[in-house]
């Protein structure tokens, strides 16, 4: 009699458990995504193209990005290329969750980083902006943060981050790069945050 009451529950509980597929990662603010940037660009994607690392042991995607506006750091370029860990090879596919990938065609504003001799986005999806229009055909940016558990740090150490996607709402383009360029002028006098 047991073992039958206790098989429903057990089929009950092994549906619910399905394992998520994030990524955890620390929350970047705007200024945090700024400091760890070398290079912020708005770009259009022209490119991508996926193959082995060397040892074969993992796919990379390198994006080439054409540089609408150099934002910090970018002053000599025209071109960029971006590396994600992921990508198709040969029918063979890589995922990680959360990372950003870049669609061709698609217009963005880019935080990105040198880790390693290759440029990778700055705290994975957290720093791509996509560029799309609005239904009156304004720009806005906004962001697509699936598949990443974002993390905040408390004195008792790291905890879910409360909001978790904040101006993750779509905003102006002509306002967030205003807002951008303010930010990355006052962080480079070193006033501080506030």
């Amino acid at each position: 009699m047991i073992k039958k009451s206790i098989a429903p529950l057990l089929l009950l509980l092994m549906g619910l458990s399905t394992p998520s597929q994030a990524t955890i990662i620390l929350r970047l603010d705007l200024d945090a995504m700024i400091n760890r940037s070398d290079v912020i660009v708005r770009a259009k994607v022209i490119s991508s193209t996926s193959r082995w690392t060397k040892d074969r042991r993992y796919i990379v995607t390198d994006t080439q990005l054409s540089i609408v506006e150099g934002l910090q750091g970018s002053e000599t370029r025209k071109t960029l290329t971006v590396r994600r860990l992921g990508g198709t090879v040969d029918g063979i596919g890589m995922k990680v969750s959360g990372t950003a990938v870049l669609p061709q065609g698609q217009d963005v504003v880019v935080f990105t980083e040198n880790r390693g001799g290759h440029r990778f986005v700055v705290g994975m999806q957290q720093g791509l902006y996509q560029i799309v229009k609005n239904a009156s055909g304004k720009p806005q940016v906004t962001r697509a943060l699936a598949g990443l558990a974002l993390q905040e740090k408390t004195v008792k150490g790291m905890r879910p981050a409360l909001h978790a996607h904040p101006k993750n709402q779509p905003e102006l383009l002509s306002s967030f790069l205003n807002r951008l360029r303010q930010r990355i002028a006052i962080l480079k006098q070193g006033k501080p945050v506030k």
